[in-house]
């Protein structure tokens, strides 16, 4: 051995040497852990039907992780490198009420999510966009009207929801995507002459 590395050693002292071996000890530690992922199966399935649900979209850790999809059978997503130790799945769906689970790894690699049936109505013709604002309604039996500051009973939408998302997508398109038709004719003329 060199005379330099000689004196480097006699410099460490006992100290020295176990804080040297923590630290390697550490080290190896953390690269066994850090590779020490797995893969989780996320079946989503209809509470009622028992059938797999298509475009359910799928959280890990309040992180997104993918929408399930016909692959593999059907309402699956495979998420890879999950670390070992306890995670939380979220899953939505349009139309579904959202659940919230708990599995741990690597003792658990499939975790089977059902949803049911929920009352909020999406309004979205393609279903869910994770890229948008999706827009959502809750049918209730009693609406507001503005104009009298009264409560109005309409019981129809709790049973029709054909007609509920008619009379909300009109309201929509009226209001924010075409707000002239609420206008009067003069207010609409005046503002026609206007442009010209």
């Amino acid at each position: 051995m060199s005379p330099d590395f000689m004196t480097l050693l006699s410099c460490i002292g006992k100290t020295g040497w176990i804080i040297i071996v923590i630290l390697l000890f550490s080290l190896t530690y953390t690269v066994s852990a850090a590779t020490s992922t797995n893969s989780v199966i996320v079946v989503v399935k209809d509470t009622r039907t028992k059938e797999n649900l298509n475009d359910a979209q799928v959280y890990l850790d309040g992180g997104y992780r993918g929408i399930t999809s016909s692959a593999d059978g059907g309402g699956n997503l495979v998420i890879k490198d999950v670390r070992d130790g306890t995670h939380t799945v979220r899953v939505t769906r349009s139309d579904f009420k959202e659940v919230t689970q708990k599995i741990v790894t690597p003792a658990q690699t499939t975790a089977e999510i059902y949803l049911s049936k929920g009352s909020l109505v999406s309004l979205n013709p393609n279903g869910a966009n994770s890229r948008a604002i999706n827009i959502v309604f809750y049918p209730s039996s009693t609406s507001y009207n503005c104009a009298d500051h009264a409560k109005v009973s309409n019981t129809a939408y709790m049973t029709n929801e054909t007609l509920f998302r008619k009379d909300v997508t009109n309201l929509i398109s009226n209001t924010y995507l075409n707000p002239d038709i609420g206008l009067d004719s003069k207010k609409r003329s005046h503002k026609s002459s206007t442009k010209q």
